[in-house]
């Protein structure tokens, strides 16, 4: 039986803009990447969001988010981090 691809996971924890944000970082054997985020206020959980991606793209590393292919053949997100200093403590927490 083959053994199965269990990835390294990393509890980080981080906060920014009075949000606290919890990164459970996986990394697979293939080096790899992925999350699950948490965003809570004052211990009140706003929203989890599983299967961000780390990409390496043409202008560096970024966070894909959950997506779906949609009828017309694109990719459309599922989720969307709208403060531009929330995502940049998620990005830098988990490539670091």
């Amino acid at each position: 039986m083959a053994k199965a691809n269990t990835p390294k996971t990393t509890h980080l924890t981080t906060k920014v803009a009075g949000v606290t944000i919890e990164i459970d970082k996986k990394t697979w054997s293939d080096e790899s990447v992925s999350c699950n985020v948490t965003l809570s206020v004052a211990k009140a959980e706003l929203v989890s969001i599983y299967g961000i991606r780390i990409v390496e793209g043409k202008k560096g590393k970024f966070l894909s988010m959950p997506a779906r292919k949609g009828s017309d053949g694109n990719y459309y997100s599922h989720a969307y981090i709208a403060d531009e200093d929330v995502y940049k403590a998620i990005l830098e927490t988990v490539t670091e």
